[in-house]
Parts: C-alpha cells; structure tokens; sequence
C-alpha cells in the first residue's frame, strides 16, 4: 500500500473512532460534524472527503458490530429458519446491548437512509437476513420466488419493531421475545394463531 493510501486510511480510521466515541459521551443527536472535524483536528472538507454525513459513520460502527457477529456460523442447516433468526438476533442485541442508545439513532438513520433509494452508503440488512436463513433446513418451504420482497418486508419489519419498541421501552428486556413475535407474523402470515400472545 502506498504512503498515500495508508495515510487516508489511518485518517478516516481516526474519524471514526472519534466520531464514536463522541457519539457515546454526547449522544448521537448532540454531536455534529464540526464536533467531529474539531475532535480530529481536521477541516469540513476533509471530513467530506471520507464521508457523506454522521450517518454514514453511525453505519458503519453498525457493520463493524456485524462483522463481530460471524453470520455464517449463525446459520445451520439443522436449525429452521425462526431457530436461526431467533439465534441471529439473541447475538445481535446482545452485541449491541453496552451501547444501546447509539443503537436506537443507528435505526432511525438505518430507517431514514433505507427509504431515501438514492443513498448509496446503506447498510443492506435483508441480504444479511437472507444469508442467516437460507441454509435453513426448512427454507425451501417459504418459496424462492419474491425473496427480495419477502427479505424487504421481514428487515423493515424488524427495524420499526426495534425502533418502536426503544422509543416506548428504553431497554433491550423482552425486545428479543417481541421480535420473535414479529418474525414469526412474517413467516407465518397473520392468520396463524402466534404462542404466548
């Protein structure tokens, strides 16, 4: 790697660790990007070189809390497909459970970015979704026709169910119940009686 490139790699390692940690003490919401460029002793423009806005940062300490999770080694094929997403997201929060708050503004950036088409900086969960079931032993039984609209309806569902339940809950406690509830509407359909409602 060039001197060049490791330079620009070391300064946007250090946007984002900054940024993050500001996030943390401040609050998301709190912290803009002159914040950020100050705490890294950066201009604007810099900063707008490595990155579209603080969402994108807040993205991608999300995906750097995915990459702790091996999604492969949540899927197995001995599992059904509510078993792995019900492992899947027990990892999931318990990954994000130190820093909840920066969590809850990751979905509401997620939610804002996920309808916003043109925004290339996003993270795609229902690809994440797909490969945590798809070697499920029952996966053939919910179809391979429409899967991207299937995986479109289970991710969103799942990200206002999160940002739902933070808003009126504050805290991780049942969250993992209440989205197996969801998941299970969205495997199952709406006619199917759901255990423990």
């Amino acid at each position: 790697m060039s001197l060049y490139k490791e330079q620009r790699e070391q300064i946007k390692k250090l946007i984002i660790d900054r940024s993050i940690s500001l996030f943390n003490e401040k609050g998301y919401e709190n912290v803009t990007v002159e914040d950020i460029t100050k705490s890294v002793g950066i201009a604007k423009g810099t900063f707008y070189n490595f990155f579209s806005s603080k969402a994108v940062i807040l993205l991608l300490w999300f995906e750097m809390k995915f990459q702790q999770i091996n999604i492969d080694q949540t899927n197995n094929s001995e599992r059904s497909v509510e078993e792995n997403l019900q492992f899947f997201i027990k990892i999931l929060l318990s990954t994000v459970k130190d820093e909840q708050s920066l969590f809850v503004s990751m979905l509401e950036e997620y939610i804002k970015l996920h309808y916003d088409e043109s925004e290339k900086d996003k993270l795609d969960f229902k690809v994440i979704l797909h490969r945590v079931i798809k070697d499920s032993k029952d996966y053939a039984n919910i179809g391979v026709n429409c899967t991207e609209l299937k995986m479109k309806v289970l991710s969103r569902s799942m990200f206002l169910e999160m940002l739902n339940w933070f808003y009126f809950m504050k805290t991780l406690d049942g969250l993992e119940e209440q989205l197996m509830k969801v998941i299970k509407i969205c495997l199952y359909g709406l006619l199917q009686t759901i255990d423990n409602e």
